[in-house]
């Protein structure tokens, strides 16, 4: 596995819809990573379709991105913040 980092910026934030796995503001800055397109975010994972296995593939977010997706879709104004993140 490697790790990469998650950058979710201020127009991520602006963009990103509360409640809503494929459009918060962390899937959109997976969003624009190499091979993390098209994943939906959970409240303590990361689901990403694996075309290789033919199957979803389940990762797990730190404390950090929990606690973000938890407060954002409370309706509360939050900052920039990143992340790294452990992928096959």
């Amino acid at each position: 596995m490697k790790t990469i980092l998650v950058k979710v910026t201020k127009r991520d934030i602006e963009n990103g819809e509360p409640c809503n796995c494929y459009y918060c503001p962390v899937a959109l800055a997976l969003h624009c990573l190499k091979g993390l397109n098209g994943v939906a975010v959970h409240e303590g994972f990361v689901e990403k379709w694996s075309a290789q296995k033919q199957n979803f593939i389940e990762l797990s977010l730190p404390i950090r991105a929990k606690r973000f997706i938890k407060q954002f879709d409370r309706g509360n104004l939050l900052k920039p913040f990143s992340f790294r993140l452990k992928v096959p």
